[in-house]
Formats: structure tokens, C-alpha cells, sequence
């Protein structure tokens, strides 16, 4: 039996769950993505090679502090040759970082967890979060939550939905998340709840970020903010220090209420296909050792090619996902604009061009009265068990009917 036959029969026998949190337009976690810009902080740590590196921070009082995850701040670092940086972004949903402010640590705790002070206030239209009142740990086991953050190398914010599949874990300490986008730069990160309160922080991220099934079984690590001792963070000081920012939400959102006025819409994309496809109908795609993907004529094909010149096997799957307007709103004539955080395989096509025919496949179509937009996604799942997926964002107008 070869490695493929043997690939196919096993993808009857295997099966694998990922926890994942379904979010309709009338969620307000999903008001919330828009305006968790506000909050955040990109903190970056400069000095030798084990003292560089960025995550996320936030604001946590009205003064201007920022908590973000102790190891972003490395508190071997000496003084004299590292320096801490923060940026945010100065428009919430826009893509422009403001000019570096430097901070220094006013506060550690052995949880990984560290306070900043910036150098110089905060800009008033920064707000800080409201930490969520202490409660019962089985109120937060399969809330979902919004993750807000950045991305290395990505300008604008990261801001991801996920569910706290634990509050149990070994340590005694952690909490576990499931769900997608778990990347680099998530450090810090603040857990808010669909109220808009913060009720932990993104620590750690799995193992291989190159490796879905590991990432999926490893989760991720948060902290609830209520298990760090006073004695070493002290937030309710820190909440009670005056300043001049206002809490988050505090700002009216300008809703577009008059006909012809213009809002802007995101909707978030996390899908993932299972590797293992048995189905011979199948298209079948090879990804060579340069990194071309190409279409073959059989899986037998398939294998020979790898086999002789290297690479790997996958097979062309077809997702469709339906997006609908808002109440009394139709999507404007633009094209959705697709901003990608993770994508694997990176050589799978984007649907960023109108679907011609209906058998169009990679591409976006709205319906004649422009009340839904189908966008149409290509994922290439390996028959080694590796999986497809791709996290990103759709950016949309609406126009007020």
C-alpha cells in the first residue's frame, strides 16, 4: 500500500474538534472589534539579541499605565542598553502607528506580568479598559471573548474572536483559549468580554506556530487578571489613579442614520480545512521544494512528482461563506478588502476578483440587491494530515438605505 492509499483509508479513522466561537451580527463583541484600536498598545523592547522583541499592551487606568506580559519586558535586561517603546494606532480601525513614546517598568509580578508608565501622557482619545469584577470561575468556561492586539510586522491591529475552553488548568493559575491567530506578536494581549471589561491576559502561544494541529492542541495560555497578588501589581491602586483618559466605549459610535451616509464594516474569516481528503473528485496539487503550487492529473501523479523531485501533496477544497448587510444598510459598490494575518499554504489564492460564472471558484459576488456578499475561498488540506486555513479580515462599506 503506498503512503497516499495509506493517507486516504486513514482519513476515515481520524477525526480532530477545534473549539471555535460563532459570532452574528448582533453580538456586541462584534462592536466591540472595531473600537478595541483605542486600547491597545504595540510595546516594543530594544537592546541586545535576548532583549528584543514586541507583543501588545494595554491601558489600564485613567493615568495612562500599561499592563503587557513579562517576557515582552525581559526583567534580566539591564537598564542602561534596553530601551521599551510604545506605538498605537491613532485612528481606531486605521493603519497609521503614532511616532514611539518611550516607558519605564513601574511594576512586575512573577506571573509574567509587568506595568509601564509612559514617558508622556497618552493622547485623550486613548481609553483604558475596566477590569471585569471578580467572579466564579464556571461564569467564564466557554464565554466567548474578543482577543485584541498586533501581529509583527503588521501595522494595524489584530483583533480576533476566541473562547476560554478552561479555567482548570494544572498550574492552578491559567486559563486556556481556543480558537485561531494565536501569533507572535499576541503577548500582552488583553481577554475582554462582550461588556467591554478586561478579564485576563494572552501569555503564551503553542508550541510550532508552523503546525495546526499542534497549535489547535496546544491552545493557548491567558491569565486572569484577578490571580495577580496585590502585593506584587496592585490594580485597584492603579484603576484609582486620576488622568485625563475616559474608560473604554465611553465615546458615542457614529452609526450612519441618515439615508446615503457611509459606515464601515469588518467580518472576520477563520476557517479551516482538515487534511486527509479521501474524495477522488478531488482536485490534486503538489507544492514543490521551490514553493509553485500546480495541479496534477491523479494523485498517482501526485506522488510520483513528490517522490522523484520532492514536495508535498494536497487537494483543492471549496469553502463558501455568506456575509449579510446590516439592517436597513447595502453594500456599497467596492470591492471587500481582504487583509490576510495567516494563511497556509501562503501560495493559496486570495478571493479578491468578482466571480464571472457561478463555477468560479477564488473570488467574491454580491447578490443583485447588494444585501449579501459570497465570498468563495480555495484551501489546499495535505494528505499527510496537515491542515489549510486562512485568518483574515474583510473590510466593506455600507450605505445607508
Amino acid at each position: 500500500m503506498s503512503r497516499l492509499q495509506a493517507a486516504f483509508l486513514s482519513s476515515v479513522l481520524l477525526h480532530s474538534a477545534v473549539g471555535a466561537c460563532v459570532i452574528d451580527k448582533s453580538d456586541p463583541l462584534l462592536e466591540l472589534r472595531s473600537w478595541a484600536d483605542d486600547v491597545v498598545v504595540k510595546v516594543s523592547t530594544v537592546g541586545t539579541a535576548e532583549c528584543t522583541g514586541e507583543g501588545t499592551g494595554f491601558v489600564i487606568s485613567k493615568s495612562g499605565l500599561v499592563l503587557t506580559a513579562g517576557h515582552v519586558v525581559p526583567s534580566q535586561c539591564p537598564l542602561q542598553t534596553t530601551s521599551v517603546k510604545l506605538r498605537w494606532i491613532t485612528t481606531a480601525g486605521g493603519s497609521e502607528l503614532s511616532e514611539p513614546v518611550d516607558a519605564e517598568v513601574v511594576g512586575r509580578s512573577t506571573l509574567d506580568v509587568v506595568a509601564l508608565r509612559p514617558s508622556k501622557p497618552l493622547p485623550s482619545a486613548r481609553q483604558f479598559l475596566l477590569t471585569a469584577k471578580r467572579g466564579e470561575l464556571k461564569q467564564y468556561k466557554n464565554k466567548c471573548i474578543l482577543l485584541a492586539g498586533f501581529h509583527p510586522g503588521q501595522i494595524d491591529s489584530y483583533n480576533t474572536f476566541a473562547e476560554i475552553s478552561s479555567t482548570a488548568l494544572d498550574d492552578k493559575v491559567g486559563w486556556a483559549l481556543t480558537g485561531e491567530g494565536f501569533n507572535q506578536g499576541r503577548s500582552g494581549s488583553p481577554v475582554i468580554l462582550a461588556d467591554g471589561t478586561v478579564v485576563a491576559m494572552f501569555l503564551s502561544r503553542p508550541v510550532d506556530p508552523d503546525d495546526r494541529d499542534r497549535l489547535i492542541q496546544n491552545r493557548a495560555r491567558v491569565l486572569p487578571l484577578s490571580a495577580i497578588p496585590k502585593g506584587e501589581l496592585d490594580l485597584v491602586a492603579f484603576t484609582s489613579q486620576s488622568g485625563g483618559l475616559q474608560p473604554f466605549l465611553t465615546r458615542p459610535v457614529e452609526r450612519g442614520e441618515e439615508p446615503g451616509q457611509l459606515v464601515r464594516t469588518t467580518f472576520g474569516i477563520s476557517i479551516t480545512e482538515q487534511g486527509l481528503r479521501a474524495d477522488p473528485a478531488l482536485p490534486t496539487f503538489v507544492i514543490d521544494k521551490q514553493g509553485h503550487l500546480r495541479q496534477v492529473s491523479s494523485p498517482a501523479q501526485a506522488v510520483i512528482e513528490v517522490l522523484r523531485a520532492g514536495g508535498s501533496v494536497v487537494r483543492r477544497v471549496e469553502v463558501r461563506r455568506q456575509y449579510r448587510a446590516s439592517p436597513g444598510y447595502a453594500f456599497e459598490g467596492s470591492a471587500p478588502r481582504l487583509l490576510v494575518a495567516s494563511h497556509n499554504p501562503p501560495q493559496g489564492p486570495i478571493p479578491d476578483r468578482a466571480c464571472e460564472t457561478e463555477s468560479d471558484g477564488s473570488c467574491f459576488k454580491f447578490s443583485s440587491d447588494r444585501l449579501s456578499l459570497e465570498l468563495r475561498f480555495f484551501l489546499f488540506p495535505g494528505v499527510d494530515q496537515r491542515r489549510s486555513w486562512i485568518d483574515a479580515e474583510a473590510n466593506l462599506t455600507q450605505v445607508r438605505q
